[in-house]
């Protein structure tokens, strides 16, 4: 009996440690990555925390420090600090020749999301926040070298100027419409993660008052206008989905059509160009929610993902998909996230370990073999 004890004992230490083992066996990678994160009022490092996740658990090292990339150092942009202090730390004018440029989100902070705890999304006065042109002309310096570069909601839209999206959308050939939008499990008033703005535009917009409830999706455009589709009256049981061509499947190894809840953006291509569109959202809309949606001069079929294939290669994830603040330590199995869906809290899980991770993955591969080429 005491033989057996010590035997279950000893497999289930080796599954325990199993995974950090597997890990450890990995060669590193050094490669040098740069993070452009402005929307960092906490510490909580949300809006890129997922990528630095993935780069540790692929074992991408800092080619810089020598070491695993840290969440909390190894990036550029807004710092927070005790005692409401910060610190930014800007984008440097010679980015070298840095292999990866990742720009996570530059919606930036604003003085009650920093000064306050800011449940409901009230608006204030911008401390530090949008591209500048001089980041985006170091942007395109590093890109004549044959490098990456990727971009995700929000690096086009509010508070970016008009100047520097338009250049930034050049690089990355696509036209941002103006409007933005978020899906809501819950859109009661009630809802501390429902902005108060969005219930006070919409009052004075429409001169009635915000009764929504149950699911369903907000859409603003830059002129602060909004709309709202409802699940089950303007908005179908397959939500918002992500479907990818039959290619990048083969090519990413993502599973396809699966829901995206979160924010995004809606673009459209920029014609003449050589970019590729990876990925489509498709809004499962009604009749009266595609009524709607005309209305205002949208579809409900927009880009996901667009690809463009130069000397240099971009990528525009038109929705924010590095924000991920439920990674596990850097050696956890991925697999049986991936697979069986352990782990996973919700449908956002879903998405990061089906969808970002693996695309990501490859996305990866291909930079290290281009480097290897060179």
């Amino acid at each position: 009996m005491k033989k057996f004890i010590i035997i279950f004992v000893a497999i289930i230490s080796l599954a325990l440690t199993w995974p950090y083992i597997v890990w450890r066996l990995i060669p590193e990678k050094p490669i040098q990555a740069i993070i452009l994160d402005k929307t960092v009022p906490v510490n909580n490092y949300r809006e890129h925390k997922g990528l630095v996740w993935l780069l540790d658990n692929l074992r991408y090292i800092n080619k810089d420090t020598g070491r695993s990339f840290a969440f909390d150092k190894d990036y550029y942009g807004f710092f927070p600090l005790p005692n409401q202090k910060f610190e930014i730390k800007p984008l440097p004018t010679d980015l070298n020749n840095a292999e990866l440029i990742y720009i996570t989100d530059t919606y930036g902070v604003y003085t009650y999301d920093f000064y306050r705890d800011n449940l409901r999304g009230e608006r204030s006065e911008l401390i530090y926040g949008g591209l500048e042109e001089t980041e985006i002309i170091a942007i395109e310096q590093n890109l004549a070298r044959k490098n990456t570069l990727i971009a995700e909601f929000n690096s086009l839209a509010s508070p970016t100027s008009k100047q520097a999206r338009e250049r930034m959308e050049n690089i990355l050939a696509v036209k941002w419409t103006g409007w933005i939008g978020r899906y809501f499990s819950e859109l009661s008033a009630k809802n501390i993660d429902l902005p108060l703005w969005m219930v006070r535009n919409y009052e004075q917009q429409y001169g009635t008052p915000w009764t929504f409830v149950g699911a369903g999706f907000v859409f603003v455009n830059k002129d602060d206008h909004l709309f709202v589709l409802r699940a089950g009256l303007e908005i179908g049981p397959k939500m918002n989905r992500i479907i990818f061509t039959q290619e990048a499947i083969n090519e990413y190894k993502v599973t396809n059509d699966l829901e995206y809840s979160y924010w995004f953006d809606i673009v459209d291509v920029s014609r003449n160009s050589n970019a590729s569109v990876l990925a489509n959202y498709k809004l499962d809309v009604t009749n009266q929610g595609e009524k709607i949606l005309i209305e205002h001069g949208l579809s409900s079929v927009f880009p996901a993902i667009v690809k463009t294939d130069l000397p240099y290669h971009t990528y525009y994830f038109a929705g924010d998909y590095a924000d991920y603040n439920n990674s596990p330590k850097a050696y956890d199995a991925v697999v049986w996230r991936q697979y069986f869906g352990i782990g996973g809290a919700d449908q956002y899980d879903n998405f990061f370990w089906k969808i970002y991770f693996p695309f990501m993955k490859q996305v990866m591969h291909e930079i290290t073999n281009s480097r290897t080429n060179q």
